[in-house]
């Protein structure tokens, strides 16, 4: 992937594992991705009312207990702050419906977590790709 600048990603994602899992797999792409994270839609949102920079990508997982992932790209929809942010559902499980239902609510991409770890680079390289040739 070729970058012209800094890449800046927000991972929301209540699995451990997975998130490190994720950081790992940016680290890897290149010193030019930095990638944050927080462990649930609470954290995530107070996290974004203080950084700067804001994120230029938001992956989020879908299947987070109490404030799930509709209900977090709900509020990050409804903040005209971070209207413009990139939202990638990143979960283990989507359904056409959930797919179509995200996408509506604002989602730009939805993918499902890949099981291998060249298969998520591949896949979070695809979606910053997809994204960017689309503006």
């Amino acid at each position: 992937m070729v970058i012209d600048r800094h890449i800046k990603i927000l991972l929301i994602d209540d699995d451990a594992d997975d998130r490190l899992l994720f950081t790992t797999a940016v680290a890897e792409l290149g010193a030019e991705m930095h990638c944050e994270c927080a462990s649930g839609t609470v954290e995530a949102l107070a996290y974004l009312k203080v950084t700067d920079p804001l994120p230029d990508y938001i992956f989020l997982d879908l299947n987070m207990p109490g404030f799930d992932g509709k209900k977090c790209l709900k509020q990050i929809k409804a903040i005209e702050l971070l209207q413009n942010i990139p939202v990638i559902i990143y979960s283990t499980f989507i359904s056409p419906q959930d797919k179509q239902e995200m996408m509506r609510m604002g989602a730009d991409d939805v993918i499902t977590k890949p099981g291998d770890f060249g298969d998520l680079q591949a896949a979070i390289t695809r979606s910053i790709e997809n994204f960017r040739n689309n503006r």
